[in-house]
């Protein structure tokens, strides 16, 4: 997850026994993973990238605001120190 400026990101990865592909995501600083494995690797770019609409299209509530402006908070001070 190469993203460090983004609020949302998402990388596909094999999973530990290398039969699946999987989605890890980040929001903010919080990192997890999407329920689902996947057969092919284009099949999980596909579901990182419909999360991403999804996470990106939706409305966050007061919590989530506050959240965010506190991340950026901690970015933009890390970037001017």
């Amino acid at each position: 997850m190469n993203a460090s400026r983004s609020y949302f990101a998402y990388a596909v990865c094999r999973t530990h026994d290398g039969r699946a592909w999987e989605v890890n995501i980040r929001t903010g600083n919080i990192f997890s993973a999407l329920e689902q494995r996947y057969c092919g690797r284009s099949e999980a770019l596909a579901a990182g990238e419909a999360w991403l609409m999804d996470e990106r299209c939706r409305e966050p509530d007061a919590a989530e605001l506050a959240f965010r402006q506190v991340w950026k908070d901690s970015h933009l001070s890390a970037e001017n120190p």
